[in-house]
Parts: C-alpha cells; sequence; structure tokens
C-alpha cells in the first residue's frame, strides 16, 4: 500500500511540473508575440513620423 502511495504521489509532482513547464512555455509564446507587436507599431509610428 505504502509504494502506491508514492507512486501516485510522484505521479501528481510529475504532473504538476508538466503544468507548470507548459504554462511557462505558453507565458514566453505571449511576451514574444507582445514585443513582435510592440516592435511593428514602433516601425510604423517612425515611418509616419
Amino acid at each position: 500500500m505504502v509504494i502506491y502511495e508514492v507512486e501516485r504521489q510522484r505521479h501528481q509532482q510529475l504532473e504538476k511540473l508538466y503544468r507548470s513547464t507548459r504554462a511557462g512555455k505558453d507565458f514566453h509564446k505571449e511576451i514574444a508575440h507582445a514585443a513582435e507587436a510592440l516592435t511593428a507599431i514602433g516601425h510604423k509610428h517612425i515611418e509616419a513620423g
């Protein structure tokens, strides 16, 4: 019984790590897209100004 509980806890920890890693990657992508958008806006502003 104890071994199964340890395995279950380890599995939950791995799932939590996977979710946090995935969330970090998604957040990184959002930051990159925002930076690209701001750069494009800046270039348009320079061209218009």
